[in-house]
This record gives C-alpha cells, structure tokens and sequence, in this order.
C-alpha cells in the first residue's frame, strides 16, 4: 500500500517578521508574505471536494543569524493560529451566504408564485373570446416576461447553493492542510540564494511505502 506523498514547500525569508507581514511592511525583495506564498502553494493543489487532503512539510529558510531555539515550535504554533483565524472567518462567510441563500430563496417563491398566477392568466385570455391578434400580442408578451422572471428568480438561489459556497468551503481545506504541516526550520546561505529557484518552491517526495 503506498502512502500519501509529501509535497515539499520552501518559503525563503530574510526576517521571520516577513512571514506575517502586510504588504507595505515588506522589503524591497518580496512582493507578498511569507504565509501568502504558502497558502498559494498549497491553495494550487488543492480542491473544495471530491479529493483527499495533501500532506505537506514547509521549509522555511532564514539566515543563521535568525534562527533562535525553539523556533521550529514557535513558527509551527504561529501558523496553526493563523489558519485557525483563517478558517473562522470562512466558515462565518459560509454562514452568512447560506441565510443569504434562504431569504432569496423565499423572495424567489413569491416572485414564482407571481410568475404562475400571470402564466394562468395569460391561459385564461388565449381561450376567451377576445380579439385575436390582442389577444396573441398579450399572451406571449405574459409568457415570455413569466418565463424570464420566473428563471431570474430561481436562477440567484442556486447560485448561492451550487456556486458561491466552493471557493469558501476551498479555503478551509487550504488552511486545514496548512495548520496539519510539518514545518522544518533551515539556514539560508549566500550560495543557496543565488542558485534557488522562485520563493515557495513545491515539490512532492515519496512518504514511502507501507
């Protein structure tokens, strides 16, 4: 039985304040975060369904000069912190989106409802004994407007059901994946810099075999 692979992730960083940092706060060499380049990795290879969570193990490489003891703990706990914030917040989004979803689904009833009783009427005119080119005329201008209305109205609810919720249900499995990380603490050398590849490096490396 083979086991899951790991997906290697390395995020290089010059001071661990530029793993959290806002954009503005950054360096002159680094265009995002530390913890954005690692949720963008992640995030690449990852799907709101239908697939089994990844195992990841971020490397995060610093200078020796900033590398403290403890700081494999401290750098694991901190993004464990950070998902958990990360992943409450898109559970609340899915939580105001599902009531959004249920009062237009009530709006979109009535306005079906609307829609049927016009739909009726329209029936009723077609086999009165009214003029007939008005009565044609009244009858499919009825129809047509029952028809797109009645569809504008559903068509909202399901996009709330069906659509809106896959990027948000996503996330939380981007940062559950995160926060379940193995995070390795590495020095960061002048030789290394200069021949590394782009920052947030993936690859993936056999778990091994069972």
């Amino acid at each position: 039985m083979r086991a899951r692979p790991v997906r290697d992730v390395t995020v290089r960083l010059s001071d661990t304040q530029d793993f959290l940092a806002e954009p503005a706060d950054l360096g002159a060499d680094r265009a995002v975060s530390g913890i954005e380049e690692l949720y963008r990795a992640v995030k690449m290879h990852t799907r709101a369904l239908m697939q089994r969570p990844g195992a990841y193990r971020v490397t995060i490489q610093l200078p020796p000069d900033k590398i403290t003891d403890g700081l494999q703990l401290d750098m694991r706990a901190l993004i464990q912190r950070y998902c958990r914030v990360q992943m409450e917040q898109r559970r609340q989004d899915l939580r105001i989106l599902r009531q959004q979803a249920i009062d237009s689904l009530w709006m979109s009833l009535i306005v079906l409802a609307l829609c049927l009783v016009l739909g009726g009427w329209a029936t009723w005119l077609s086999q009165s004994g009214s003029h007939g080119f008005l009565r044609a005329v009244v009858t499919a201008i009825a129809t047509f407007f029952a028809l797109s209305a009645g569809w504008v109205a559903l068509w909202f609810p399901a996009e709330y059901f069906l659509y809106d919720p896959w990027p948000l249900k996503q996330d939380v499995r981007v940062y559950q994946q995160m926060a379940q990380a193995d995070v390795v603490i590495s020095e960061r050398g002048a030789i290394a810099e200069e021949e590394a590849p782009a920052p947030a490096e993936l690859s993936d490396s056999a778990a091994g075999q069972a």
